[in-house]
């Protein structure tokens, strides 16, 4: 039996940790990261120690500690296998691909990605597998693969659009939006940023409108489209005020990203049909 006052006193700094590297604050979200790391270790609780071993990495990488991401990769891996948690090792893929790409090994964040996909598809798991099309779309972006970069997200746009997800549509039409404006597809990529600066404005998440509302600015001085400049130009201060004030109603840090925390509800394989956890080699 855990001990309650301890087990709640670890989940405690786990959130606390969390939550300041979310806000930034990464060296003292990391000091009770490794506190609660500590405590699970102490409790024998295997899933909340992956869990906090991952929010660590997850640390390690928005703080731009690419060598402690890669060697702090294995451990979290090996216990999201000996839980059979197919969620945590594709997110966990994801997050890997994210450090060796900012590395400049763009063929081996590939590799990572379309591993992740596969296991995103076998939990299915369709925020994960939308979350790895826009990953996967990034990448091509960055080597101005712009056309295929535009179908992947398409194709994650249909997915969410499909679950009934419209916040997920709007970044992903933003996105692609963006993308259609550097092939010169300006009259679709007007339609697609339009509908997702709406919809970031009327759910409040005024920063991903400014950026939408940035890009539309863009395409509009270069067709000479005067009205439609100042229109957006207009919106675009509006938003921007909203986000110095505070009123920014956006939670996640960055865009979109799958949690860590997977939803409660949610079941996944923990076993393979031998009875083990199914076995995914460790990423190098």
């Amino acid at each position: 039996m855990i001990p309650q006052d301890a087990a709640s006193a670890a989940r405690g700094a786990y959130a606390t940790g969390v939550e300041w590297i979310a806000k930034d604050a990464i060296r003292l979200g990391m000091g009770y990261l490794e506190r609660a790391i500590a405590m699970f270790e102490e409790l024998g609780d295997r899933t909340a120690l992956t869990r906090a071993r991952h929010q660590r990495l997850l640390g390690f990488l928005r703080g731009g500690r690419d060598e402690a991401v890669e060697s702090a990769c294995d451990e979290v891996m090996a216990g999201y296998l000996r839980l059979g948690d197919i969620y945590g090792q594709a997110l966990l893929l994801s997050h890997l691909a994210e450090s060796v790409a900012r590395q400049g090994r763009w063929e081996r964040a590939m590799v990572h990605l379309n591993l992740a996909d596969a296991l995103a598809q076998a939990g299915s798991q369709g925020l994960l597998q939308r979350y790895v099309l826009y990953r996967q779309a990034r990448l091509y972006l960055e080597r101005d693969n712009v056309a295929l970069a535009a179908r992947l997200l398409k194709l994650a746009e249909a997915s969410a659009a499909e679950e009934g997800r419209p916040e997920e549509v709007a970044r992903l039409r933003a996105v692609a939006g963006a993308a259609l404006a550097r092939l010169g597809e300006r009259s679709e990529a007007v339609v697609l940023l339009e509908d997702a600066q709406r919809s970031h404005v009327h759910a409040g998440r005024f920063r991903e409108a400014v950026e939408a509302l940035t890009t539309l600015a863009e395409v509009y001085e270069a067709t000479g489209q005067a009205e439609e400049l100042t229109r957006v130009q207009e919106l675009k201060h509006f938003c921007g005020q909203k986000v110095i004030r505070g009123r920014d109603e956006r939670r996640l840090r960055s865009g979109w990203e799958p949690p860590v925390d997977p939803p409660p509800l949610e079941v996944f394989p923990q076993t393979g049909p031998d009875g083990e956890a199914p076995q995914v080699p460790a990423p190098r």
